[in-house]
C-alpha cells in the first residue's frame, strides 16, 4: 500500500498518524489475546499452570532479617525498598544491628 503524503496537507497527515496509533495498538492487543491463547494451551496440554511455566511461583517467604522494635510484627527481610518503619528507626538513632532479628 502507498499513501502520497506529499499531496496530504498538515491536518490529513495529523488523521492518518493518529488512525494509524489506534490501529497498532488494536494489532498489539490481538497479538497479545493470541500468544496469551497459545501459552494456555500449552500449560493446558503439559499440566502445568501459566506461572509455573514462565517463573512465576511463589518462593517460600524469607526470614526476616529486621524487625520494628515498636512493633515487633513489622519485619523486613532486607531486600527491596527499606520500610517507612525501619528508616524511621534509623533516623531515630536506632543501628541496623540494633534492629536485626
Amino acid at each position: 500500500m502507498s499513501i502520497n503524503l506529499k499531496g496530504m496537507n498538515r491536518n490529513q497527515i495529523s488523521d492518518l498518524i493518529r488512525r494509524a496509533g489506534a490501529r497498532q495498538e488494536q494489532l498489539a492487543k490481538e497479538d497479545l489475546a493470541a500468544a496469551r491463547s497459545k501459552v494456555q494451551s500449552i500449560a493446558k496440554q503439559t499440566g502445568f499452570s501459566i506461572d509455573e511455566l514462565i517463573g512465576n511461583t511463589p518462593s517460600s517467604p524469607r526470614k526476616a532479617k529486621y524487625r520494628n522494635p515498636d512493633n515487633h510484627e513489622q519485619v523486613w527481610g532486607g531486600r527491596g525498598k527499606r520500610p517507612a518503619w525501619f528508616n524511621e528507626a534509623l533516623k531515630a538513632g536506632k543501628t541496623i544491628d540494633q534492629l536485626s532479628v
